[in-house]
Formats: C-alpha cells, structure tokens, sequence
C-alpha cells in the first residue's frame, strides 16, 4: 500500500491508501458524481530548499505546489 494525497475542489485534504500497483483512483464527490484522477508524483521544495515528493490525486486543474506542501502540512501535523 501507499499514501496518497487527495485533493478535492472544496473539500479538506485527506490521505487515502491505495495499492502499489495502481496510478490512478475513482473517487465520489459529496454531490455523487465519481472522478477519475491520476496519481502522480509531486516534487515539492521547502522554504529551506529541500525537496520532499508526495504522492498526489487531485480534480484540480490549477494546484499549485503551495498548495501541496500546506496539504501535506495539515496532514501531517
């Protein structure tokens, strides 16, 4: 298994489980409309300079690496 984070247009971010072998996830939206996303690998660099990757699925066309390193942060605090 490996950790995704999944990033929904209005919702919270979540870290789901999936299989190591799969590179995308359907997931259903709150109104029951079901998503197709690919998971994909992120590259994120700190304010330090440091590059940490994370494991990403989003219906967000306009994520931002910002956006992925305050997800991972309320995640993993």
């Amino acid at each position: 298994m490996k950790q995704v984070i999944l990033l929904l247009k209005g919702e919270a971010p979540q870290v789901v489980n999936v299989g190591d072998d799969l590179n995308s996830l359907s997931w259903t939206l709150p109104n029951g409309k079901e998503v197709d996303m690919c998971i994909e690998l992120a590259n994120i660099r700190s304010p330090s300079g440091e590059i940490t990757s994370y494991l990403v699925a989003t219906n967000n066309e306009n994520i931002t690496p910002d956006d992925i390193r305050d997800a991972a942060a309320l995640i993993t605090e």
